[in-house]
């Protein structure tokens, strides 16, 4: 998604690139104690691994990829089917 941003501004054409995460994919924006929650690491547990995908979702947001997280369950609470993150 990197390369198809770089692809975009090289060439002057505006647009956006968005990543849409869904399902068992949405604990990947999760931030790392979100993330160990998720995970049910317990606190006081020698391995907290936090989100190993936190380094790629920022480093796709930083050249200006767009997350959404669509996450159906969110609709009862947040009148909402999807949270978007601007890149």
């Amino acid at each position: 998604m990197d390369l198809l941003v770089s692809d975009l501004s090289d060439r002057n054409v505006k647009g956006e690139v968005i990543a849409v995460f869904h399902g068992d994919a949405t604990p990947l924006v999760l931030n790392d104690d979100a993330y160990n929650a998720n995970r049910h690491v317990q606190t006081g547990h020698p391995v907290h691994t936090g989100n190993p995908y936190g380094k790629l979702i920022t480093g796709l947001m930083d050249p200006g990829v767009q997350i959404e997280l669509w996450a159906p369950p969110l609709w009862p609470i947040t009148g909402e089917m999807r949270i978007s993150f601007p890149g």
